[in-house]
Protein backbone atom coordinates (compact mmCIF):
# COMPACT_ATOMS: atom_id res chain seq x y z
CA UNK A 1 0.00 0.00 0.00
CA UNK A 2 1.69 3.97 -1.19
CA UNK A 3 1.25 6.20 1.13
CA UNK A 4 -0.81 9.44 0.08
CA UNK A 5 2.65 11.31 0.37
CA UNK A 6 3.68 9.55 -2.47
CA UNK A 7 3.17 11.97 -5.93
CA UNK A 8 4.98 10.08 -8.73
CA UNK A 9 5.59 6.11 -9.77
CA UNK A 10 8.52 5.43 -12.17
CA UNK A 11 8.65 2.88 -14.82
CA UNK A 12 8.37 -0.72 -13.73
CA UNK A 13 8.51 0.38 -10.01
CA UNK A 14 5.87 -2.05 -8.86
CA UNK A 15 6.52 -5.17 -11.34
CA UNK A 16 4.66 -8.24 -10.90
CA UNK A 17 2.80 -8.00 -7.56
CA UNK A 18 -0.28 -9.63 -5.89
CA UNK A 19 -1.59 -6.08 -4.57
CA UNK A 20 -1.08 -2.28 -5.21
CA UNK A 21 -3.14 0.41 -3.70
CA UNK A 22 -2.27 3.65 -4.61
CA UNK A 23 -2.42 6.60 -2.66
CA UNK A 24 -4.70 9.57 -3.20
CA UNK A 25 -1.71 12.33 -4.48
CA UNK A 26 0.08 10.29 -7.01
CA UNK A 27 -0.02 12.38 -9.81
CA UNK A 28 2.51 10.89 -12.50
CA UNK A 29 2.67 7.25 -13.28
CA UNK A 30 5.48 6.07 -15.74
CA UNK A 31 5.06 3.29 -18.51
CA UNK A 32 4.28 0.18 -16.80
CA UNK A 33 4.79 1.93 -13.43
CA UNK A 34 2.27 -0.85 -11.78
CA UNK A 35 2.37 -4.70 -12.81
CA UNK A 36 -0.22 -6.60 -9.92
CA UNK A 37 -2.94 -9.05 -9.87
CA UNK A 38 -4.77 -6.07 -7.72
CA UNK A 39 -4.45 -2.60 -7.78
CA UNK A 40 -6.19 0.27 -5.95
CA UNK A 41 -6.87 3.31 -7.56
CA UNK A 42 -8.47 6.47 -6.23
CA UNK A 43 -9.97 8.33 -8.32
CA UNK A 44 -8.14 11.84 -7.49
CA UNK A 45 -4.88 9.54 -8.87
CA UNK A 46 -4.03 11.68 -12.32
CA UNK A 47 -0.54 11.75 -14.60
CA UNK A 48 -1.63 8.49 -16.25
CA UNK A 49 1.03 7.06 -19.47
CA UNK A 50 0.16 4.38 -21.54
CA UNK A 51 0.11 1.27 -20.23
CA UNK A 52 0.29 2.65 -16.47
CA UNK A 53 -0.88 -0.08 -15.09
CA UNK A 54 -1.37 -3.69 -16.37
CA UNK A 55 -2.83 -7.20 -14.48
CA UNK A 56 -0.12 -9.69 -14.87
CA UNK A 57 -2.34 -12.50 -16.29
CA UNK A 58 -5.27 -11.05 -15.21
CA UNK A 59 -6.24 -8.19 -12.58
CA UNK A 60 -9.12 -6.80 -10.06
CA UNK A 61 -9.05 -3.20 -10.02
CA UNK A 62 -10.62 -1.11 -7.70
CA UNK A 63 -11.96 2.41 -8.15
CA UNK A 64 -13.91 5.00 -6.77
CA UNK A 65 -14.96 6.68 -9.27
CA UNK A 66 -17.84 6.16 -12.42
CA UNK A 67 -18.06 4.21 -14.68
CA UNK A 68 -17.81 6.52 -17.55
CA UNK A 69 -14.41 8.03 -15.63
CA UNK A 70 -12.69 4.00 -15.86
CA UNK A 71 -14.15 3.65 -18.92
CA UNK A 72 -11.75 6.81 -19.74
CA UNK A 73 -8.55 5.17 -18.59
CA UNK A 74 -9.06 2.05 -20.50
CA UNK A 75 -9.82 4.16 -23.82
CA UNK A 76 -6.42 5.93 -23.52
CA UNK A 77 -4.92 2.82 -22.59
CA UNK A 78 -3.63 3.87 -18.95
CA UNK A 79 -4.84 0.98 -17.99
CA UNK A 80 -4.63 -2.66 -19.85
CA UNK A 81 -6.62 -5.83 -19.44
CA UNK A 82 -4.26 -8.95 -20.66
CA UNK A 83 -6.79 -11.68 -21.00
CA UNK A 84 -8.96 -11.10 -23.49
CA UNK A 85 -9.65 -14.84 -23.78
CA UNK A 86 -10.44 -15.02 -20.22
CA UNK A 87 -13.31 -14.13 -17.98
CA UNK A 88 -10.90 -13.26 -15.34
CA UNK A 89 -10.59 -9.09 -15.51
CA UNK A 90 -12.72 -7.54 -13.04
CA UNK A 91 -13.68 -3.94 -11.61
CA UNK A 92 -15.71 -3.31 -8.45
CA UNK A 93 -16.57 0.39 -7.68
CA UNK A 94 -15.19 1.48 -4.31
CA UNK A 95 -11.78 0.97 -2.46
CA UNK A 96 -10.79 -2.04 -0.23
CA UNK A 97 -11.47 -1.46 3.40
CA UNK A 98 -7.71 -2.79 3.89
CA UNK A 99 -5.10 -5.38 2.73
CA UNK A 100 -3.39 -7.21 5.30
CA UNK A 101 -1.70 -9.86 5.89
CA UNK A 102 -1.18 -12.17 8.95
CA UNK A 103 0.86 -15.36 9.85
CA UNK A 104 -1.33 -17.54 7.48
CA UNK A 105 -3.09 -15.66 4.79
CA UNK A 106 -3.00 -12.15 2.83
CA UNK A 107 -6.38 -11.14 2.46
CA UNK A 108 -8.66 -8.04 1.07
CA UNK A 109 -11.72 -7.32 3.20
CA UNK A 110 -14.54 -5.05 0.46
CA UNK A 111 -17.62 -4.60 1.13
CA UNK A 112 -17.60 -6.31 4.72
CA UNK A 113 -16.11 -9.39 3.39
CA UNK A 114 -12.91 -11.37 3.07
CA UNK A 115 -11.25 -12.64 -0.42
CA UNK A 116 -7.83 -14.49 0.19
CA UNK A 117 -4.98 -13.25 -2.36
CA UNK A 118 -2.01 -15.38 -0.89
CA UNK A 119 -0.81 -17.74 1.53
CA UNK A 120 1.87 -18.68 4.14
CA UNK A 121 4.07 -20.44 1.48
CA UNK A 122 6.22 -22.69 4.15
CA UNK A 123 2.98 -24.14 4.93
CA UNK A 124 2.01 -27.43 3.41
CA UNK A 125 -1.51 -28.22 5.35
CA UNK A 126 -3.83 -25.22 4.98
CA UNK A 127 -7.30 -24.64 6.62
CA UNK A 128 -9.09 -21.86 4.89
CA UNK A 129 -11.32 -20.48 7.69
CA UNK A 130 -14.75 -19.59 7.92
CA UNK A 131 -14.38 -15.83 8.96
CA UNK A 132 -11.39 -13.81 9.62
CA UNK A 133 -11.73 -10.81 11.77
CA UNK A 134 -15.39 -11.87 12.10
CA UNK A 135 -15.96 -11.11 8.48
CA UNK A 136 -16.93 -13.97 6.21
CA UNK A 137 -14.51 -15.64 3.77
CA UNK A 138 -16.34 -15.21 0.44
CA UNK A 139 -13.80 -15.53 -2.44
CA UNK A 140 -10.29 -17.35 -2.72
CA UNK A 141 -8.54 -14.62 -5.51
CA UNK A 142 -6.64 -15.01 -8.28
CA UNK A 143 -3.20 -16.65 -7.89
CA UNK A 144 -3.88 -17.10 -4.45
CA UNK A 145 -2.91 -20.57 -3.79
CA UNK A 146 -0.52 -21.10 -7.11
CA UNK A 147 1.70 -23.58 -6.70
CA UNK A 148 4.86 -24.10 -8.52
CA UNK A 149 5.54 -21.66 -11.75
CA UNK A 150 8.21 -19.07 -13.22
CA UNK A 151 11.04 -19.79 -10.52
CA UNK A 152 8.80 -20.24 -7.36
CA UNK A 153 10.85 -22.50 -4.99
CA UNK A 154 8.58 -23.19 -1.67
CA UNK A 155 6.86 -26.06 -0.67
CA UNK A 156 3.31 -27.21 -2.52
CA UNK A 157 0.24 -27.77 -1.18
CA UNK A 158 -0.22 -31.30 0.36
CA UNK A 159 -3.76 -30.57 1.90
CA UNK A 160 -6.64 -27.56 1.62
CA UNK A 161 -9.80 -27.50 3.54
CA UNK A 162 -12.17 -24.66 1.84
CA UNK A 163 -15.11 -23.85 4.50
CA UNK A 164 -18.52 -23.78 3.33
CA UNK A 165 -18.30 -19.66 3.24
CA UNK A 166 -16.53 -19.38 0.19
CA UNK A 167 -19.27 -18.61 -2.98
CA UNK A 168 -16.62 -17.81 -5.42
CA UNK A 169 -12.73 -19.53 -6.64
CA UNK A 170 -11.24 -16.83 -8.66
CA UNK A 171 -8.99 -17.95 -11.99
CA UNK A 172 -5.35 -19.42 -11.47
CA UNK A 173 -6.14 -19.78 -7.74
CA UNK A 174 -5.00 -23.18 -7.25
CA UNK A 175 -3.40 -24.00 -10.67
CA UNK A 176 -0.03 -25.78 -10.28
CA UNK A 177 -0.06 -27.90 -6.94
CA UNK A 178 1.15 -31.10 -8.03
CA UNK A 179 0.97 -32.77 -4.58
CA UNK A 180 -2.43 -31.61 -3.81
CA UNK A 181 -3.94 -35.30 -4.10
CA UNK A 182 -7.44 -34.12 -3.13
CA UNK A 183 -9.83 -31.05 -3.49
CA UNK A 184 -13.40 -30.55 -2.52
CA UNK A 185 -15.83 -27.66 -3.34
CA UNK A 186 -18.35 -27.11 -1.05
CA UNK A 187 -21.27 -26.41 -2.10
CA UNK A 188 -21.27 -22.83 -1.49
CA UNK A 189 -19.16 -21.98 -4.15
CA UNK A 190 -21.22 -20.28 -7.62
CA UNK A 191 -18.03 -19.50 -9.68
CA UNK A 192 -14.99 -21.66 -10.57
CA UNK A 193 -12.86 -18.78 -12.35
CA UNK A 194 -10.74 -20.05 -15.81
CA UNK A 195 -7.82 -22.37 -15.29
CA UNK A 196 -8.93 -22.08 -11.34
CA UNK A 197 -7.99 -25.57 -10.70
CA UNK A 198 -5.19 -27.05 -12.81
CA UNK A 199 -3.76 -29.69 -10.77
CA UNK A 200 -2.77 -32.93 -12.53
CA UNK A 201 -2.20 -35.38 -9.99
CA UNK A 202 -5.32 -34.40 -7.49
CA UNK A 203 -9.05 -35.89 -7.09
CA UNK A 204 -12.02 -33.54 -7.24
CA UNK A 205 -15.23 -33.34 -5.96
CA UNK A 206 -16.74 -30.30 -7.41
CA UNK A 207 -20.20 -28.78 -5.34
CA UNK A 208 -23.28 -28.84 -6.52
CA UNK A 209 -24.09 -25.14 -6.21
CA UNK A 210 -21.51 -24.55 -8.93
CA UNK A 211 -23.47 -22.04 -11.41
CA UNK A 212 -20.56 -20.63 -13.88
CA UNK A 213 -16.97 -22.09 -14.91
CA UNK A 214 -14.25 -20.32 -16.40
CA UNK A 215 -12.32 -21.41 -19.80
CA UNK A 216 -9.92 -24.71 -18.55
CA UNK A 217 -11.52 -24.07 -14.90
CA UNK A 218 -11.06 -27.65 -13.57
CA UNK A 219 -8.49 -30.06 -14.81
CA UNK A 220 -6.97 -33.20 -13.57
CA UNK A 221 -5.66 -36.50 -14.99
CA UNK A 222 -7.23 -37.90 -12.29
CA UNK A 223 -10.72 -38.38 -10.76
CA UNK A 224 -13.78 -35.52 -10.93
CA UNK A 225 -16.79 -35.97 -9.62
CA UNK A 226 -18.96 -33.46 -11.49
CA UNK A 227 -22.83 -32.88 -9.84
CA UNK A 228 -25.84 -32.67 -12.84
CA UNK A 229 -26.87 -30.02 -11.35
CA UNK A 230 -23.40 -27.41 -12.13
CA UNK A 231 -24.14 -25.25 -15.13
CA UNK A 232 -22.71 -22.35 -16.69
CA UNK A 233 -20.14 -24.01 -18.61
CA UNK A 234 -17.74 -22.94 -21.31
CA UNK A 235 -14.99 -24.03 -23.68
CA UNK A 236 -13.15 -26.92 -22.15
CA UNK A 237 -14.20 -26.41 -18.75
CA UNK A 238 -13.75 -29.13 -17.23
CA UNK A 239 -11.50 -32.45 -18.17
CA UNK A 240 -10.07 -35.44 -16.48
CA UNK A 241 -8.92 -39.19 -16.74
CA UNK A 242 -12.03 -40.57 -14.67
CA UNK A 243 -15.22 -38.50 -14.91
CA UNK A 244 -17.87 -39.49 -12.17
CA UNK A 245 -21.31 -37.81 -12.85
CA UNK A 246 -24.99 -38.27 -11.76
CA UNK A 247 -27.08 -37.56 -14.51
CA UNK A 248 -27.92 -39.54 -17.19
CA UNK A 249 -26.37 -39.57 -20.79
CA UNK A 250 -28.70 -37.69 -22.29
CA UNK A 251 -28.05 -34.49 -19.84
CA UNK A 252 -23.84 -35.35 -20.30
CA UNK A 253 -24.03 -35.50 -23.94
CA UNK A 254 -24.29 -31.97 -24.82
CA UNK A 255 -21.60 -31.05 -23.00
CA UNK A 256 -19.28 -33.44 -24.80
CA UNK A 257 -20.85 -31.95 -28.02
CA UNK A 258 -20.14 -28.51 -27.06
CA UNK A 259 -16.99 -29.23 -25.21
CA UNK A 260 -17.63 -28.09 -22.31
CA UNK A 261 -16.68 -31.69 -20.94
CA UNK A 262 -13.68 -34.16 -21.64
CA UNK A 263 -12.81 -37.32 -20.08
CA UNK A 264 -11.09 -40.93 -20.57
CA UNK A 265 -14.29 -42.81 -19.10
CA UNK A 266 -17.10 -41.86 -17.60
CA UNK A 267 -19.06 -43.59 -14.58
CA UNK A 268 -22.56 -42.33 -14.10
CA UNK A 269 -23.82 -43.06 -10.69
CA UNK A 270 -24.55 -40.76 -7.28
CA UNK A 271 -21.71 -40.32 -5.33
CA UNK A 272 -20.20 -37.70 -3.40
CA UNK A 273 -17.51 -38.65 -1.33
CA UNK A 274 -13.72 -40.14 -1.21
CA UNK A 275 -13.95 -42.69 1.86
CA UNK A 276 -10.71 -43.75 3.69
CA UNK A 277 -10.18 -47.35 4.68
CA UNK A 278 -6.91 -48.30 5.83
CA UNK A 279 -4.01 -47.57 3.13
CA UNK A 280 -6.35 -47.18 0.57
CA UNK A 281 -8.50 -44.17 -0.27
CA UNK A 282 -11.55 -45.42 -2.85
CA UNK A 283 -14.98 -44.39 -4.26
CA UNK A 284 -17.62 -46.23 -4.74
CA UNK A 285 -19.17 -46.69 -8.63
CA UNK A 286 -22.70 -47.13 -9.71
CA UNK A 287 -22.60 -51.08 -9.52
CA UNK A 288 -21.94 -50.72 -5.37
CA UNK A 289 -18.13 -51.57 -6.59
CA UNK A 290 -14.47 -49.66 -5.12
CA UNK A 291 -11.94 -47.96 -7.18
CA UNK A 292 -8.96 -47.26 -5.58
CA UNK A 293 -8.06 -44.25 -6.00
CA UNK A 294 -4.92 -43.55 -3.74
CA UNK A 295 -2.40 -46.22 -1.84
CA UNK A 296 -1.98 -44.18 1.79
CA UNK A 297 0.75 -46.45 3.06
CA UNK A 298 4.59 -47.24 2.99
CA UNK A 299 4.83 -51.08 2.16
CA UNK A 300 7.29 -52.11 -0.39
CA UNK A 301 5.41 -54.87 -0.79
CA UNK A 302 1.78 -54.73 -1.19
CA UNK A 303 -1.11 -56.96 -1.80
CA UNK A 304 -4.01 -54.98 -3.12
CA UNK A 305 -7.19 -57.11 -1.39
CA UNK A 306 -10.32 -58.04 -3.14
CA UNK A 307 -12.41 -56.36 -1.00
CA UNK A 308 -12.65 -53.08 1.05
CA UNK A 309 -15.51 -52.49 3.46
CA UNK A 310 -17.43 -55.26 2.14
CA UNK A 311 -17.42 -53.49 -1.52
CA UNK A 312 -15.23 -55.24 -4.91
CA UNK A 313 -12.33 -53.86 -5.76
CA UNK A 314 -12.99 -53.76 -9.46
CA UNK A 315 -10.37 -50.72 -10.34
CA UNK A 316 -7.38 -49.27 -10.13
CA UNK A 317 -7.01 -45.35 -10.34
CA UNK A 318 -4.22 -43.11 -12.88
CA UNK A 319 -2.65 -42.17 -9.95
CA UNK A 320 -3.54 -45.07 -7.16
CA UNK A 321 0.26 -45.80 -6.24
CA UNK A 322 1.47 -42.47 -7.44
CA UNK A 323 2.59 -39.92 -4.86
CA UNK A 324 4.28 -36.56 -6.30
CA UNK A 325 6.92 -34.69 -5.26
CA UNK A 326 8.84 -32.03 -6.51
CA UNK A 327 12.33 -31.83 -7.07
CA UNK A 328 13.33 -28.13 -7.31
CA UNK A 329 17.06 -29.41 -8.75
CA UNK A 330 15.48 -31.17 -11.37
CA UNK A 331 12.50 -29.23 -11.74
CA UNK A 332 10.87 -32.77 -12.05
CA UNK A 333 7.82 -34.39 -10.09
CA UNK A 334 9.22 -37.57 -8.70
CA UNK A 335 6.93 -40.59 -6.84
CA UNK A 336 7.54 -41.23 -3.56
CA UNK A 337 5.92 -44.67 -3.78
CA UNK A 338 8.35 -47.26 -4.61
CA UNK A 339 6.92 -50.79 -4.32
CA UNK A 340 8.94 -54.14 -4.63
CA UNK A 341 6.34 -56.62 -5.41
CA UNK A 342 2.50 -55.91 -6.21
CA UNK A 343 -0.16 -58.29 -6.01
CA UNK A 344 -3.59 -57.09 -8.20
CA UNK A 345 -6.54 -59.51 -7.22
CA UNK A 346 -8.20 -61.25 -9.88
CA UNK A 347 -11.75 -58.73 -9.18
CA UNK A 348 -9.69 -55.67 -10.40
CA UNK A 349 -11.12 -55.31 -14.17
CA UNK A 350 -9.84 -51.76 -14.83
CA UNK A 351 -6.88 -50.35 -14.49
CA UNK A 352 -6.55 -46.27 -15.38
CA UNK A 353 -4.52 -45.69 -18.62
CA UNK A 354 -1.50 -44.04 -16.80
CA UNK A 355 -1.56 -46.58 -13.91
CA UNK A 356 1.31 -48.41 -15.58
CA UNK A 357 3.48 -45.12 -16.59
CA UNK A 358 3.29 -43.09 -12.98
CA UNK A 359 3.81 -46.15 -10.91
CA UNK A 360 7.91 -46.60 -9.84
CA UNK A 361 7.61 -50.44 -9.84
CA UNK A 362 11.07 -51.66 -8.59
CA UNK A 363 10.25 -55.78 -8.92
CA UNK A 364 7.19 -57.60 -10.15
CA UNK A 365 3.18 -57.05 -10.83
CA UNK A 366 0.88 -60.66 -9.97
Amino acid sequence: TIGNSVTTIGNEAFYDCEYVGLGRNVESLAYEAVSSNYVSIPSTVTGFSENSIRGRFCITIYFDGTEAEFASLLDNNYIVFESDDYECDEVKYGLPEVMKVDDDFAYIVYNNEIEIIGYNRNKTDVVIPETIEGKPVKTIGKFAFMGAYEGIYAPLLKTVSIPNTVEKIDSYAFQGNYELEELIIPDSVKYIGAEAIVSFYTDIIIGSGVERLGTCAVLTECTIVLPSTVSGFTDESIYCSKLYYDGTDEQLLPLLEAGYVSFSERELCDTKEFTVSGDYKYIVNGNNEAEILRYLGNDNVVSIPSEIDGLPVTALGNSSFFRAKIDFDYLDLVNTIQVEELTIPDSVTEIGELFFELIILMGTIK
